[in-house]
């Protein structure tokens, strides 16, 4: 939360809100240890996505390496006052 202005200013308040959101959760997961994490996949087609999640490893495999052609999309500032 020290540094919250500057991932305004890199990303948006949006982010920063569901950045806290998030931290908050973790939060409460430590201290009340209830609490469940859930992904879903959203689709109009049933076939579209697969029944198992065996895909994901081999398609973030397969964008590492085209990141890593391409170089980094986002610029990073430091801000060193």
């Amino acid at each position: 939360m020290a540094r919250r202005e500057e991932a305004v200013q890199l990303y948006d308040e949006r982010f920063a809100l569901m950045w806290e959101f998030y931290l908050a959760a973790c939060e409460m997961t430590f201290r009340k240890q209830a609490m469940m994490d859930f992904q879903i996949q959203l689709t109009r087609r049933q076939g579209v996505v697969p029944i198992t999640r065996d895909y994901m490893p081999r398609e973030e495999a397969r964008l590492r390496a085209r990141e890593a052609a391409t170089g980094p999309r986002l610029k990073w500032r430091v801000n060193r006052s």
